[in-house]
């Protein structure tokens, strides 16, 4: 692939199903838009409170950079939320880490997403080093946390390995 694929997988799945033209993209894009504020006013009550939310919330609604990416066809409109995604579930995973018996599925599902977000914009592969340490931060002990590691490291790597397969296939170069 010449740039990430996710963007271009997005619109063919909106094509197929709405036809061709611009408006089906663009109110997917929104609602995907409004999932992305409800998502950050999630995760911040989880961290500080409902005062915090409703003003995270506001804010990333309101943000005009955002609300452009989303009323037009670009890569941003679909990475944004997907990171979004990944936080709400590391969020989670962080106070389901201080449980003995909790598993490692909202770090799988963060970590996923953080893949899927990196076959839309590859520099989120940046948050892949916070993502990994992110569990030895917040667990009390490591023993807990390392059960999360693996699960970590699979998330990010498995929406990735399809891609890289293809450009493999295509060009005979290992290209990630």
């Amino acid at each position: 692939y010449f740039r990430a694929p996710l963007y271009s997988w997005f619109l063919g799945v909106i094509y197929a199903i709405s036809g061709p033209g611009a408006w089906a993209p663009r109110l997917v894009q929104a609602l995907l838009g409004a999932f992305a504020s409800g998502g950050v006013a999630y995760t911040a009550g989880r961290l500080a409170g409902r005062t915090p939310a409703i003003a995270a919330g506001l804010v990333m609604a309101l943000y005009g950079p955002l609300v452009f990416s989303a009323g037009e066809l670009l890569h941003e409109a679909v990475a944004v939320p997907l990171l979004v995604l990944a936080l709400v579930f590391f969020v989670r995973g962080q106070a389901e880490l201080h449980d003995e018996d909790a598993g490692a599925l909202p770090w799988f599902l963060g970590a996923l997403a953080l893949g899927l977000a990196a076959i839309a914009r590859p520099n989120a592969l940046a948050l892949a080093p916070a993502a990994l340490a992110l569990p030895s931060l917040v667990a009390p002990g490591f023993r807990r946390a390392r059960r999360v590691i693996l699960p970590v490291l699979a998330g990010v790597i498995l929406p990735i390995l399809p891609v890289t397969a293809i450009n493999f296939i295509s060009s005979g170069d290992l290209v990630w």
